[in-house]
């Protein structure tokens, strides 16, 4: 005898397994995102660290912090390892790029520092491309010199003494002490 009846899946099975596949790729790409954010954030704590030990060297080295020009509400600072011609400070209230690198800076840290980090953050977020070198910068009553860095999942007191969490974007930020 001869079945008519053609073997196959339906309209509705086909349906489902699409909606299951899509269901698994959606969490898959959820936790990919939040597994590259934590690797971003492990790198720039790295950066960080280097960035201190390169400042602590140029220290020895020469009694001093390196110096740059740039006032900023009494404090100097600039955007660490940036060129002159490079703008990597968002003030996202005013909505306008507020620093610019300094050559000088990066002249006098060339031989500790073969690379300067570079953020890697969405564009139009404080912090967004360098790491921040401060000196004379009075951070929770303390005046000296400073880093302020950033991070996009909560940072814990171990990892950031002075968390800095007022601009309204994704970002956690960190002013770390270096010295007076």
């Amino acid at each position: 005898m001869i079945s008519s009846a053609k073997k196959g899946f339906t309209l509705i099975e086909l349906l489902v397994v699409i909606s299951i596949i899509a269901l698994l790729s959606s969490v898959i790409f959820a936790s990919l995102n939040s597994a590259r954010a934590k690797a971003r954030d492990a790198k720039r704590l790295l950066e960080k660290r280097q960035v201190i030990l390169a400042l602590d060297e140029y220290y020895n080295d020469n009694g001093t912090w390196p110096s740059f020009g740039g006032v900023m509400l009494g404090a100097v600072w600039t955007c660490f390892g940036a060129p002159s011609s490079e703008m990597c400070q968002w003030d996202p209230i005013g909505q306008t790029y507020q620093k610019s690198g300094d050559d000088n800076l990066i002249t006098a840290m060339a031989p500790y520092m073969k690379t300067f980090p570079i953020n890697n953050a969405d564009s139009n977020t404080a912090g967004y491309n360098r790491i921040e070198y401060h000196t004379n910068a009075p951070v929770n009553g303390i005046t000296g010199t400073w880093i302020w860095w950033m991070q996009e999942n909560d940072m814990s007191a171990s990892v950031c003494p002075v968390v800095y969490k007022s601009h309204p974007d994704k970002y956690y930020y960190c002013f770390e002490f270096v010295g007076p």
